[in-house]
């Protein structure tokens, strides 16, 4: 609390550790945590690979007093001292490292015991006090066999970065076998992958040494390191910057899109994370030149809009997007952008058959096809312009017509139109061009194209039926079968445009309207329900009153190997649907299930039922009614200090 920094002993409750010496103390978040070293009491010597946890705020050493409560399953051993955690942890150790990476793990490298140097890695979940690994990736080893090294974890956008200097090496077994390390490796502690360490830092290196130490300037991103030991005291100093590497708190990650024209102006939004407002610099460099984004704006921590800069006094092709918030340093992940020469229109064709002179048939898509060129000729094999198309359809009658243009992303756009009726249409073709400021045609435009009516009128052999008032049409086969409204069947050859009225042997259904005919399979249709034809009236009387529906009754129509004939009356058994005319039916392939809904009752009144006629066994049928199922919404529950709601209003 003292404005001059004074010395204190807080004297913490609980049981601490050992006297030792080369261990480590790690802080995360308000807790230090103390492991390993070489020590003991009195003359024992011996190394430890216990772990003991000093909360601050409570000045108490966890899990030896009450009040200091670890996970379910962890325990605080009060005859050797130090927190039993759970997986295996790592061999008894001094001179190791111990770093805190990702603000709750712990990475313990290295180290030696009194026989060999080590090369192992443990990481510990200060969160579960279990010895793990992070994520599925499997822990590391260390570069090499080391102690008294230096690590230091650092947070980065993506991911966190340990870094690893200098110490003491050896041979596995025979400890007069060592020497001095000056080398620097860098863990990806995402993948938990090693860093080549030659591409990854330059300059001139510390000399080799041990028992240094370095301390990380946020601000500067520079690992300060001072003095250490190499069969003499060192008094030296030197910095590593790692801005290269650990870079701002902040990351781009995509552009979308990832490609524009020389001439830049191409609004951009740049993914990322952990963005934040402030001043934002978006740099545009190939590694001999560089142009800055004349706009750049926050959107969002994920992402930021801004414009492509002016590129056309450079060479075409890739640059590095970089970007700095706030006046941070520029990130340290290169994201690409794809500069192209433009779109030169008097280059560009169109194709397709929506320009061919014989355009078809009115009334369905007329399609055609846009291949863009740059300055030189060559097919763009990008998109990203489809603004910049400006296509017309005009029909004779000078209507505009719908255009859609699709970017394929790959050069070419699928343009489309729909003519409305016989007759030729005019179609341009045209880019707006933004260096040569208008609107120009492409080779070849205007183009124009002539549709006919896709309605055929055909020629018909046979007898052609009469119009009936109340047949039904159903299909079998390659045949239009009509029935109904009056005497006979009916029947179109689809092949031969031929109508025929064939002789049906058995006993015709009493003559009908308003019942419905479904086919049944190949051989097969059934009729059901309907009303007589009601009477025409003569001159100005009234219609006379019939009844609305007449019949509930179920036939068959076969046809088999050209002979045609009604089958006899089905025995239908099950919840029989009332008389009724005016329903729907269709059928179910799968057990030929007729389904018939609703329609008019004999009394005028409409129906809203269901019935299903399993129709497989033509001899002998049976109905099914569904019934209407009321599904109950059950009210939301009352929220604090409310009601709950009625019936009525859920």
């Amino acid at each position: 609390e003292s404005e001059v920094p004074t010395w204190h002993d807080p004297q913490p409750q609980g049981m601490g550790p050992s006297p030792r010496s080369y261990h480590t103390s790690t802080l995360c978040g308000e807790k230090v945590y103390i492991f390993g070293g070489y020590g003991g009491q009195g003359m024992r010597r011996q190394n430890f690979n216990d772990l003991h946890v000093l909360d601050i705020p409570n000045n108490l050493w966890v899990g030896s007093v009450e009040g200091s409560e670890l996970p379910e399953g962890i325990t605080f051993d009060a005859k050797e001292g130090g927190i039993v955690c759970e997986g295996t942890p790592p061999c008894p150790r001094g001179n190791h490292s111990t770093s805190l990476v990702e603000r709750k793990f712990l990475l313990v490298m290295g180290g030696r015991d009194t026989g060999r140097y080590l090369d192992d890695c443990h990481v510990l979940d200060t969160e579960t006090f279990s010895w793990t690994q992070v994520r599925t990736h499997a822990n590391p080893m260390a570069p090499v066999r080391l102690c008294s090294h230096v690590a230091e974890g650092l947070e980065s956008v993506p991911s966190y970065k340990l870094f690893c200097f200098g110490g003491q090496t050896g041979n596995d077994k025979v400890r007069t076998e060592w020497s001095f390390r000056n080398k620097v490796d860098v863990l990806d502690c995402a993948s938990m992958s090693w860093l080549s360490s030659p591409g990854v830092v330059t300059g001139t290196p510390p000399p080799p040494r041990e028992d240094t130490a370095w301390a990380f300037d946020p601000k500067a991103a520079k690992l300060v390191l001072f003095g250490g030991w190499a069969n003499d005291w060192l008094d030296d100093l030197h910095m590593l910057d790692v801005s290269g590497i650990v870079g701002p708190p902040y990351a781009v990650q995509a552009l979308i899109p990832n490609e524009g024209p020389m001439t830049g102006k191409t609004e951009i939004i740049i993914k990322g994370l952990e963005f934040t407002k402030g001043k934002i610099i978006v740099k545009f460099t190939d590694g001999r030149n560089e142009e800055t984004s004349e706009k750049a704006d926050f959107v969002s921590p994920t992402e930021i809009k801004c414009l492509s800069p002016d590129w056309s006094k450079y060479n075409p092709g890739e640059v590095d997007v970089r970007v700095s918030i706030g006046g941070e340093g520029l990130t340290v992940n290169k994201i690409k952008w794809n500069y192209y020469v433009n779109t030169k229109p008097q280059k560009c064709v169109a194709y397709g058959p929506g320009l061919f002179e014989k355009g078809g048939v009115w009334g369905f898509p007329s399609v055609f096809k846009i291949q863009a060129k740059d300055t030189s000729g060559r097919n763009r094999s990008s998109g990203g312009e489809a603004q910049y198309w400006v296509c017309k359809v005009t029909s004779s009658d000078g209507e505009s017509l719908d255009v859609k243009i699709l970017d394929n992303a790959d050069g070419t756009y699928d343009v489309s139109y729909i003519p409305k009726s016989s007759g030729s249409v005019d179609i341009s073709v045209a880019y707006d061009d933004p260096v040569q400021n208008g609107v120009i045609p492409v080779r070849g435009s205007p183009w124009s194209s002539s549709f006919e009516n896709p309605w055929t009128k055909c020629k018909m052999q046979g007898t052609v039926p009469k119009v009936q008032l109340g047949m039904q049409a159903t299909t079998l086969m390659k045949r239009l079968v009509l029935w109904g409204g009056g005497p006979g069947v009916h029947v179109l050859d689809g092949d031969q445009l031929k109508w025929e009225t064939p002789e049906v042997e058995g006993t015709a259904p009493e003559d009908r309207v308003g019942f419905t005919m479904t086919t049944l399979d190949n051989e097969k249709m059934l009729l059901f329900g309907g009303q007589k034809p009601p009477p025409i009236p003569e001159g100005d009387e009234d219609p006379p009153e019939v009844p609305a529906a007449d019949f509930d009754d179920v036939n068959v129509l076969v046809c088999e190997k050209g002979v045609w004939k009604w089958l006899p009356s089905p025995d239908v058994q099950g919840d029989k649907p009332a008389i009724k005319a005016r329903h729907s039916a269709c059928l179910i392939p799968v057990g030929k299930k007729v389904i018939v809904f609703g329609g008019v009752g004999n009394d005028g009144n409409r129906y809203d039922d269901l019935h299903v006629l399993s129709a497989q066994n033509p001899a002998k049928m049976e109905w099914l009614h569904v019934p209407n199922k009321v599904v109950e919404v059950e009210a939301p529950p009352a929220e604090e200090g409310g009601e709950a709601a009625t019936g009525d209003d859920a």
